[in-house]
């Protein structure tokens, strides 16, 4: 079963970029990375005040809770499509993942983190063709083996067929590790799918998962207009010496699992080595009560909004617009900052962990802020390569974090563990004194400090 430790739960760091693109963390699970435009106003020429934003990767330790802020200097990232951010070595180089879909390019830039100037430099950058030009996805499960695998969708008068290929994941290593076209593959494995039933599909926009056996995408099957994910089929390229070989492989579902989860439901995928980490944030039925007040509330937001609404702007050409300013500002107090009032019941998180050995399911029960999740909140989620994720919950109108740290249900806890965390009951902070005296004795990311937590032995919003 899966341990919850609360990291951190308090209010949001000022650096913190505004919109976060991409959240990952290192193979070791120490350190996390939000990509982001971040907004501040500056003072130019000692009189004139401006609005700047620009690019940033903000760091995170989770075990000493300190922050640093990284510049982004690198070209086109208002143009081109921002596809994903993972490190490579700890804390000191990582890969900005960009895709330009005029030119059909993977672009790869291998960043190196200098932490005197707060700044990143590109070391390295690869092109790469691609021939998906839609959803395009990022598996990073053996990126700490050296290895990705890309996938995206083909143009619509192309076919709109699922392409992919695996390439290496250091852009300066693409000799050792040169790229696999994937495309005959997939194909076949779709092919597979098709013979079991014709409404199975591989699952639309979904990250694929790679292990140094093979890669995994899952399936889901269509009722309606709709496709629901199949929780009991994951198809596969298997890896057999030289040979990739399709395949269509059964897993062992819960039994008590509502498996009628709709894809569009889907929050984040992501795996490292073996494990998979898959969430979904559902929405929760209405009864007759909320139903029968959703649609009063609806009725009279429209008689409103077409004749109180439409006669203050007519009204306008008498007043300056006064009573329409007026009308409006009485119906942002009466329904909020939406159009409609929004009487449904907030949704649930529900997460599941996949053992891609066992291939055997297990769920994870993770408490969250229903009420924000139903406005703004984020709830993202990477694994380390000891299959332990990190939940990162991110609430933008109340401007609160919450940090965790779930351990991997398929793996026993150390001893080591078992006995820190029963201590850290008694005296909480236990913990960050030890990680202090470890960081001060032996070095920034060192390979004792990273074996004493659990979360070491070299995770992807993904």
């Amino acid at each position: 079963m899966a341990k919850y430790r609360e990291l951190y739960n308090g209010e949001m760091f000022d650096d913190l970029p505004k919109t976060i693109l991409t959240f990952s963390t290192t193979n070791c699970g120490r350190f996390a990375y939000m990509l982001g435009q971040r907004t501040y106003i500056e003072l130019v020429n000692h009189r004139d005040l401006m609005m700047v934003t620009e690019w940033t990767i903000f760091e995170y330790d989770i075990r000493s809770g300190k922050s640093n802020t990284f510049a982004l200097d690198v070209g086109g990232l208002d143009v081109l499509e921002i596809v994903d951010f993972y490190m490579l070595n700890e804390c000191r180089s990582g890969v900005l993942i960009l895709y330009d879909a005029q030119q059909r390019v993977i672009i790869q830039h291998l960043l190196n983190f200098d932490r005197a100037t707060k700044a990143t430099s590109c070391a390295f950058t690869r092109n790469t063709r691609f021939n998906g030009v839609a959803s395009i996805r990022v598996g990073l499960g053996a990126s700490h083996l050296g290895v990705i695998v890309v996938t995206g969708h083909l143009p619509e008068q192309e076919g709109f067929a699922l392409v992919g290929m695996l390439m290496a994941a250091d852009p300066s290593k693409s000799d050792r590790f040169p790229t696999v076209i994937l495309d005959n593959e997939i194909g076949a494995m779709e092919s597979k799918l098709k013979a079991i039933d014709e409404d199975l599909y591989v699952w639309p926009k979904s990250i694929p998962m790679v292990t140094k056996k093979g890669i995994y995408f899952p399936v889901c099957e269509r009722f309606g207009e709709k496709l629901f994910f199949k929780n009991d089929l994951l198809s596969s390229i298997e890896f057999q010496g030289k040979t990739l070989v399709p395949n269509v492989l059964e897993t062992t579902a819960l039994q008590d699992w509502d498996w009628l989860h709709s894809i569009d439901h889907a929050n984040m995928l992501v795996q490292k080595d073996n494990c998979t980490w898959l969430s979904f944030i559902q929405p929760q039925p209405m009864n007759h009560l909320t139903t029968l007040l959703q649609y009063v509330s609806d009725f009279g937001c429209v008689t409103l909004l077409r004749y109180v609404g439409g006669f203050t702007l007519w009204f306008s050409r008498f007043d300056a617009g006064y009573s329409a300013l007026l009308f409006t500002r009485f119906y942002i107090w009466l329904v909020g900052p939406q159009i409609f009032p929004d009487f449904s019941p907030p949704p649930s998180f529900e997460a599941y962990v996949l053992d891609l050995k066992s291939l055997k399911w297990a769920q994870v029960d993770y408490e969250t802020d229903r009420k924000q999740l139903k406005n703004d909140a984020q709830v993202l989620i990477d694994v380390n390569a000891k299959g332990h994720a990190t939940i990162f919950e991110h609430h933008m109108r109340n401007r609160m974090l919450r940090f965790g740290y779930f351990s991997n249900p398929f793996r026993p806890q150390s001893l080591h563990d078992l006995a820190l965390a029963e201590v850290e009951k008694i005296k909480p902070e236990l913990r960050h004194n030890v990680e202090e005296m470890n960081r001060h004795s032996s070095g920034y990311g060192s390979l004792a400090l990273m074996n004493r937590s659990g979360l070491a032995d070299a995770h992807v919003a993904q």
